[in-house]
């Protein structure tokens, strides 16, 4: 490999690591491009916006004419919130020559920005001149799904749908999760900030009131701010207490070790300090986490799901307490991409197996814990209650009234997001960090379980409104009443969900058919 193919794969294991090198090349070279995309993408990875920003305009400054650099700065400014930059970004490099993923995102942020004709323009655009096996092919179509509906245009939005649906008939897996993937690089902004640790922590703490017992969260510390807080919570535990200190940024597991003494803890920098859960839950004599899907279909009102189903990932080492056990990252981090050449590692290849190796199907886990004793069913529901309260604790922040000040409802799409939950030995869930956009790769179990919940997604948000079901007054009014299509949407989502479970928090006035199917009420 080049040294450059050598510091993408490292930005994927030790991000900390990478910037110092990165940082010293660039001491030495200051008009290093590749030195400063390199360190641009690795801001991006651990969510650094505004120092991304910085290294992507000094390359620009070196290579003026740079195409990638100014579709990175566009991306970073849908990335900050800045719609119209990164508008601006995107024509500007679809006129200086088609691009097809630019002109598919200046129609997004078009109708994001209440544009709509225009956006329309766009989307039509693309698909006079692209071909059907275009990488942004799907992506393109449920966009403008959305923007004809919004522009009250059904009919012509069920063609659009129709043609998407045939192509997820086609390639049902490998379509759905590619929306899936593309859909969640664009959405509102903010989900970056909340899927830093320290951000999280600040949010769980200053509305614990919302959590109502539901939401168990480790007492947690963002340094070096918190310094004092945490001394002051330290003096006040038992001996034996371990801390868990994370990288604020980081992903993967990455960087992350345990400490017994505070006084390590204390010296942290730019990092959240978390009591460790311990004992955790084992099965097999490991300790796992749960990565469990929530979908956010409608900001207001506010609908929300849990996913029947999700990714289990063990640690490859069995849990002790032998000497030096605080140092076998294999033992505490369930992270699977960190431990790929662990030789203790194994991975089932086959996707009908669902209990067998470092990842389970989250129904296979819990089953283990019926059998352990504990009530699987239960432990599910205190889940999507704990998901819930999290969601509720976004709105009780004001999360989604600037979703809607920044752009118009469907120019945001349904958002899927990470949910990372570890079990302690009480088989009492606690929500450790949130996942703003899923890893989607992986074993062939993993693409099973995460494909089903990409076809899903794409079948309530964008199928067909205008069905057998529907009669001559019905469709009527669905096609002049943007009540009643939302309505039409509404019941739509609930039929065609899937293994998403309903969380039921406010849902008054709801009728049953727009409900629908099973529940976890709140």
């Amino acid at each position: 490999m080049s040294l450059s193919d050598d510091l993408r794969y490292l930005i994927e294991y030790d991000i900390l690591k990478v910037k110092r090198i990165l940082r010293g090349l660039i001491a030495e070279l200051p008009q290093s491009f590749e030195a400063r995309i390199l360190l641009g993408d690795t801001h991006l990875r651990a969510l650094e916006f505004d120092a991304a920003i910085a290294q992507f305009r000094a390359a620009l400054a070196i290579q003026p004419n740079s195409r990638m650099v100014v579709a990175k700065l566009a991306l970073c400014a849908i990335y900050t919130g800045n719609y119209e930059a990164a508008l601006h970004g995107f024509e500007r490099l679809h006129r200086a020559g088609r691009d097809e993923q630019a002109l598919v995102l200046a129609g997004v942020l078009l109708h994001r920005l209440g544009r709509r004709e225009a956006a329309l323009e766009r989307f039509a655009a693309f698909r006079a001149g692209a071909a059907a096996d275009s990488q942004h092919f799907t992506f393109a179509l449920q966009s403008e799904i959305r923007a004809l509906r919004a522009a009250g245009r059904v009919d012509a939005a069920d063609e659009i749908s129709a043609r998407l649906m045939e192509v997820l008939a086609a390639r049902p897996l490998d379509a759905a999760s590619d929306l899936h993937r593309r859909s969640s690089s664009y959405d509102f902004h903010e989900w970056s900030w909340v899927a830093d640790k320290g951000r999280l922590a600040w949010l769980l703490a200053h509305h614990a009131d919302t959590g109502s017992g539901d939401l168990r969260f480790p007492p947690s510390f963002v340094m070096p701010d918190e310094r004092g807080a945490l001394a002051a919570y330290a003096a006040r535990q038992d001996a034996g207490a371990v801390y868990v200190v994370k990288p604020r940024g980081g992903q993967g597991g990455q960087s992350i070790r345990l400490a017994e003494r505070v006084e390590e803890a204390l010296a942290a920098e730019d990092a959240v300090v978390q009591r460790y859960i311990h004992p955790p839950y084992l099965v097999q004599g490991r300790k796992a986490h749960l990565r469990i899907y929530c979908l956010i279909t409608s900001a207001d009102p506010l609908r929300f799901y849990v996913h029947d189903d999700g990714i289990v990932r063990f640690a490859p080492r069995p849990y002790g307490q032998e000497d030096g056990w605080l140092e076998r990252v294999d033992m505490h981090i369930t992270n699977t991409a960190l431990h790929r050449k662990n030789p203790l590692l194994q991975l089932s290849q086959d996707a009908a197996v669902e209990n067998v190796g470092h990842i389970w199907s989250l129904k296979a886990y819990l089953r283990q814990v019926a059998a352990d004793g504990h009530d699987g069913a239960a432990v599910f529901a205190a889940i999507g209650r704990m998901v819930g309260r999290f969601v509720l604790t976004l709105r009780a922040e004001g999360f989604f009234a600037r979703q809607g000040r920044m752009g118009e409802a469907r120019g945001f799409a349904a958002k899927l997001f990470g949910f990372d939950v570890l079990l302690d030995a009480q088989a009492r869930p606690w929500l450790i960090e949130i996942q703003r956009s899923p890893a989607w790769t992986g074993p062939p179990l993993v693409g099973r379980i995460n494909g089903g919940v990409a076809e899903a997604m794409v079948r309530m948000m964008s199928g067909p409104l205008l069905g057998d079901d529907v009669g001559v007054a019905e469709a009527a009014a669905i096609r002049s009443d943007p009540a009643a299509l939302a309505r039409r949407e509404q019941v739509l989502e609930g039929r065609l969900r899937g293994g998403f479970v309903r969380i039921v928090h406010d849902a008054v006035g709801e009728t049953d058919a727009a409900r629908g199917g099973r529940e976890i009420v709140l």
